[in-house]
């Protein structure tokens, strides 16, 4: 019986479609049309998906050049400052692209019959991934070394406001010297530091707080240029 109405139904919206093409009020589009239709599509989604993966990424790079990325090491505190020195405006473009992708998703079949829930994850799971490996090659280094030199014409001020950050208790550098009770740091934009801590550090040529090294100190920096390290953390990069 269901079948016999759903059958009566399609044959109904065929004579309609039909009527409305010999009436002149719907036209026949050309193969031509939607071929380039979806190739629009296609390329919209893939440049959409790039940006993904270069805001995911130079988030992540970000992160790690200011020392945000290392503050949960030094408990609640550092958890606290981590999350107050994240760049909200970038995390936001982020989600906006990962709305629009998913949207774009949503035509193909194999995906709008599945719970958006998975798309969601699937999503985030490809975009974290993806950032994180290219992260990995230095292709945000490079571009970053670029334009502290002043050699990268566009995105130069881009890569110096958000990599040359200071914020007020997350301070990484690289150890240029050392003192009775503690060391000197010097960032990435030449700005340098004078460590006190009380904690026993072990300051050899070839160990992690060897000149040379890199550090992220936790603690607030004084108009003369010193810091009280409540803890510091050595890094490789």
């Amino acid at each position: 019986m269901d079948s016999h109405i759903n059958q009566n139904e399609a044959d109904v919206a065929e004579q309609k479609m039909l009527n409305a093409i010999r009436s002149g009020e719907a036209k026949m589009q050309p193969k031509w049309h939607f071929v380039l239709e979806a190739a629009l599509f296609v390329a919209g989604g893939i440049i959409i998906l790039l940006l993904l993966l270069y805001l995911a990424s130079f988030i992540i790079f970000i992160l790690q050049q200011t020392g945000v990325w290392f503050a949960p090491a030094f408990g609640a505190f550092g958890w606290y400052s981590f999350f107050r020195s994240l760049p909200w405006f970038l995390i936001l473009l982020l989600v906006i692209f990962m709305v629009i992708i998913g949207v774009l998703a949503k035509r193909y079949s194999f995906v709008y019959e599945r719970p958006s829930l998975y798309l969601f994850i699937g999503i985030v799971a490809f975009v974290a991934l993806g950032g994180f490996l290219i992260v990995q090659v230095p292709f945000h280094r490079s571009l970053f070394d670029s334009a502290r030199h002043g050699n990268l014409p566009i995105l130069g001020g881009f890569y110096r406001g958000f990599g040359m950050q200071h914020f007020g208790d997350i301070h990484r550098g690289t150890i240029i010297g050392t003192t009775t009770n503690g060391f000197i740091i010097q960032d990435n934009g030449g700005q340098t530091s004078t460590i006190f801590s009380n904690a026993q550090m072990h300051f050899q040529p070839n160990g992690v707080f060897g000149i040379g090294n890199n550090v992220v100190v936790f603690g607030e920096r004084s108009p003369s240029g010193t810091i009280n390290a409540q803890g510091i953390q050595p890094i490789d990069q």
